[in-house]
């Protein structure tokens, strides 16, 4: 599932999701009232945590499913019937499944002689809802003796939900302006029961058979291919693999599709018929990953086809279901005309993510969600690795390490991270595990595993684990087993172990910073666990297993990462070739997960070899790490900011994307302090911009025909700095382009330009300017082009426009999806001070609007977490407190979460107030010579 991509991802669309399932499914139970409810198993409450999990004494060989949906504008439902084929484990007079916001109406237990096929029909005694655990308990006469074959029949019925897409919901669409409907579920990861009564953990793997009754013009695709079609419109199924609850999927649309096929496999990509035409790029990364995976695991793709579908209306953003993978539209869909380079590559990650764990996650499933890792890493991994070969220009393994690795570090250097393993049991604390740490951490770890044992062996340990556990669970054990496997058919000594290394990494939290220090060629190298906040402090003396390999100005090979001390204790030495004269670089490629802090002494050389002329003797990664450390290391007091400016400087020589977006990342952090405070303000703003002006120069604000993808990417970054930090030439070629665009209907910004230059003009424009492109925005046919368009509405410094563009993104008909309603808040929230008032304003107003119209406090609990990092001045911050005191009864369910918003909101204006003098400093320093 892509719980993830872009900063927002991670800091938003992860709480969107849980909250609303949360506030979902607490809704639900209202369609559970004539249901009989049990407390628990006994008939008593409990607070045993394992409750939540089935006792594995039923085990399902099939489910048989026949739904029909009744698609109206108001009030959809839905009728069921499933027939699970089971088989008793453990001597029993109950049966115990799953079932959630479906009302069971009929329910019989069949014993099935397995020679014959007779049936005998079971005396049901009764059968009772056991809400804390959404168990559906059916309780028999009689024992049912262990080894028993048994057959359940249920017949049903649910809501279709209109308000959140999850379980089986509707989403609306128009095609020439007349609005249609299409209907699909999103059952991960604990959701199917809401669509069927079933065995809903991922363990219990089952063969599904799916029928299901479709109205006249439209189609129905799901897991498998159609095996027939009858005269009364009922879609029937192929049967699947053994899979997963959670990986059942449905579409009933009236989509149209683009279709492709390796000889194989048929793959199609779907989407509302008027945009057909930006199915082709998609289709073609979904080919391309196909082979890449098939060519480099050598295990074949286990169904016969593969469908992508473009939902308008999705909040999971992707999810992999087997076969029949779902998008949200922004996220799979690509028009050339107006999707920018970075738009584009989000799209291919997208894709790619979820076709990884057609493999990862589907073919081999985790056994339990607390090691969730052994999927969404991979998926993680993956969507910025496959098929790097065919697109070098890319830079895909650095792009992963400045887009995802070096962000996540932030998440996890806080001392309440959890670790990527852990237990979870209920819905909840199931939907809490899909985060950051498991998915980018785990990512990093997945790569820290290729680059230590190199790219031949890596691939033959997956390909091991994929083999040895095909339809069948996945536990880290059988992961070591495979690694261990892999190893010593190739007689290699790793150094460790499998279990070792990655459990070192996966069991406990957070990540170590590694110290350096010399004594003439012997390094002293010392871990300790590296914390965001100076504030905080941990007794723990956690200990990883760490690779340690480096290059140096004598040996400058960052090619070769496997060759590998390892740092297993809190300390050790290392004997470096002419470390006593020469610059040492350590953690090559940035191979494992952590940071490197040296003494002043190496930190000046590594910084002389990053002004020199030779620069590029280090690897651009390597380059982006010592950057990026720097940044993070001065944060916390861990080395003085004249280092890290000094160390920037370097940067006017600089034309690699990757130090690029390190860099800029880390001024971003300043840049969000320093806001507010004009004399230090100016200053930064000084450095920052004459570090820009050769790039800007070198690339110029027009793409160049055959220019690497690249440098593309690179200068829209550049043109997003320059114009936001009032660079004159950037502003006013901005405005003149956007002139243009009104005064000839002929001429189109190009892609990669309209993000700056429509924001240019809404921030030094009038409310005309605003009126244009909000007319432009209901034009759109590109969901990418109109979450530009939105990104530059937000822009605007008047805060009615603001209010405007909030008030719309509440409205129904504005033709914002309510899926983008946190993206608006976080676009004006970030574009000014004058958008974080109007923000905060607008949650203070229209608190209960927002509310009813989302169905949950979601969306004012990610905006108030947005805007409590977007508080540089004692002003704000007092704003702020008076803004959560006045209305503490309108927030009394998230209170306790926003109180914490705001502490760390004082914590960051202390860190000003702390760090500020020793920035200005070096500024002053930096600019007077």
């Amino acid at each position: 599932m892509m719980w993830r991509k872009m900063k927002r991802m991670w800091k938003t669309y992860g709480r969107i999701v849980i909250l609303a399932i949360l506030f979902t499914t607490a809704y639900s139970k209202k369609h559970d009232e004539d249901t009989a409810t049990a407390n628990s198993k006994s008939g008593s409450s409990t607070e045993n945590t394992t409750d939540y999990r089935l006792s594995g004494d039923v085990v399902p060989l099939e489910y048989f499913i026949h739904l029909k949906p009744n698609i109206s504008l108001t009030n959809s439902t839905f009728t069921g019937t499933v027939g699970i084929p089971a088989i008793v484990k453990k001597t029993t007079s109950e049966i115990v499944l799953h079932a959630e916001a479906i009302e069971i109406d009929n329910v019989s237990v069949f014993c099935i002689n397995k020679r014959t096929g007779a049936s005998k029909k079971l005396n049901v005694l009764n059968v009772t809802k056991i809400e804390q655990y959404q168990f559906l308990n059916i309780r028999i006469h009689s024992l049912i003796a262990r080894g028993t074959h048994i057959r359940i029949e249920m017949s049903y019925n649910g809501p279709i939900y209109d308000n959140v897409s999850l379980g089986l919901f509707k989403s609306a669409y128009k095609v020439k302006n007349e609005t249609r409907y299409m209907l699909a579920t999103h059952v991960a990861p604990t959701i199917a029961r809401m669509v069927f009564p079933c065995f809903d953990e991922p363990s219990f793997k089952a063969f599904f058979h799916l029928s299901v009754d479709v109205p006249q013009n439209y189609n129905a695709i799901s897991n498998m291919p159609v095996k027939r079609i009858t005269n009364k419109r009922t879609f029937e199924f192929e049967r699947t693999p053994p899979m997963s609850t959670y990986l059942f999927a449905l579409v009933v649309s009236e989509f149209q599709s683009l279709s492709n096929n390796n000889g194989s496999h048929v793959f199609k990509a779907w989407s509302n018929p008027d945009r057909v035409d930006q199915l082709s790029y998609p289709l073609s990364v979904l080919t391309k990953a196909i082979e890449f995976f098939e060519t480099h695991l050598k295990v074949p793709y286990a169904l016969p086809k593969l469908d992508i579908v473009a939902i308008p209306d999705y909040i999971a953003v992707a999810m992999e279901n087997w076969g029949l993978c779902h998008y949200r539209e922004s996220w799979m869909l690509y028009d050339p005309e107006v999707t920018s380079i970075t738009r584009k590559r989000i799209i291919r990650n997208a894709v790619t993510h979820e076709l990884s764990h057609q493999w990862f996650g589907n073919l081999v499933t985790p056994q339990r969600w607390d090691v969730l890792w052994l999927s969404e890493a991979f998926g993680a991994y993956f969507e910025s690795h496959a098929y790097e070969d065919a697109l070098a220009p890319w830079n895909l393994d650095g792009q992963f390490v400045v887009n995802e690795m070096q962000p996540s570090f932030e998440g996890d250097a806080k001392l309440s991270t959890p670790s990527v393993v852990r237990p979870v049991y209920s819905s909840d604390e199931i939907i809490a595990i899909f985060d950051e740490v498991v998915y980018i951490k785990g990512a990093s770890l997945v790569r820290m595993l290729e680059k230590v044992l190199g790219q031949e062996m890596f691939y033959g340990a997956l390909r091991r684990y994929l083999v040895n556990n095909k339809f069948s669970s996945g536990t880290p054990e059988k992961m070591h087993c495979a690694i261990e496997e892999e190893l010593k058919y190739n007689n290699y000594k790793l150094g460790t172990t499998a279990a070792e290394l990655l459990s070192s990494w996966t069991l406990q939290p957070g990540f170590p910073v590694v110290d350096v220090h010399f004594t003439g060629d012997v390094a002293t190298l010392k871990q300790k666990r590296f914390l965001i906040k100076s504030t905080e402090n941990t007794t723990e003396e956690s200990t990883w297993v760490i690779p340690i390999n480096w290059a140096t100005k004598s040996h400058p090979d960052f090619s070769d990462t496997t060759k590998i001390n390892w740092l297993t204790k809190n300390q050790t030495t290392v004997r470096i070739n002419n470390a006593s004269k020469d610059w040492v670089v350590i953690n090559i490629q940035r191979t494992g997960y952590y940071r490197v802090n040296y003494g002043v002494k190496m930190w000046k050389r590594i910084i002389k070899a990053l002004k020199s002329t030779d620069y590029q003797t280090i690897h651009e990664i390597n380059r982006a790490s010592v950057i990026d450390d720097l940044f993070n290391l001065a944060r916390v007091g861990a080395v003085e900011y004249d280092l890290v400016l000094s160390g920037t400087q370097y940067l006017a020589q600089e034309t690699n994307f990757i130090p690029w977006q390190a860099a800029l990342k880390g001024f971003n952090y300043l840049k969000k302090r320093l806001t507010g405070h004009p004399e230090i303000y100016n200053q930064f703003k000084s450095h920052v911009l004459s570090l820009i002006e050769p790039i800007y120069q070198k690339l110029g604000f027009d793409d160049i025909k055959g220019e690497s993808l690249l440098d593309a990417h690179l200068r829209e970054l550049i043109l997003q700095w320059s114009c936001t930090l009032d660079n004159n030439k950037c502003v006013n070629e901005s405005l003149n382009r956007f002139q243009k665009l009104q005064q000839n209907s002929s001429y189109r910004v190009p892609p990669n330009q309209q993000s700056i230059v429509y924001c240019m003009a809404v921030k030094h424009g009038s409310s005309r300017i605003w009126d244009y492109l909000w007319q432009k925005f209901e034009k759109s046919n590109s969901g990418a082009e109109q979450l530009t368009i939105l990104s530059a509405l937000a822009c605007s410094e008047n805060p009615t426009d603001l209010e405007r563009l909030l008030l719309k993104a509440i409205d129904l008909n504005s033709g914002i999806r309510k899926h983008d309603i946190d993206n608006v808040f976080e676009y004006i929230i970030e574009a000014s001070t004058i958008g974080v008032q109007a923000a905060m304003d607008f949650i203070g107003n229209h608190y209960t609007e927002l509310q009813e119209y989302i169905t949950d406090e979601s969306s004012a609990f990610i905006a108030l977490d947005k805007i409590a990092g977007y508080l540089p001045t004692e002003d704000l911050v007092k704003k702020f407190d008076k803004f959560i005191q006045y209305n503490k009864e309108k927030l009394v369910n998230i209170i306790e979460e926003v109180q914490g918003f705001l502490e760390n909101s004082i914590y960051e204006l202390n860190w000003y107030k702390k760090y500020a003098p020793k920035i200005s400093k070096p500024l002053t320093n930096i600019q007077s010579s």
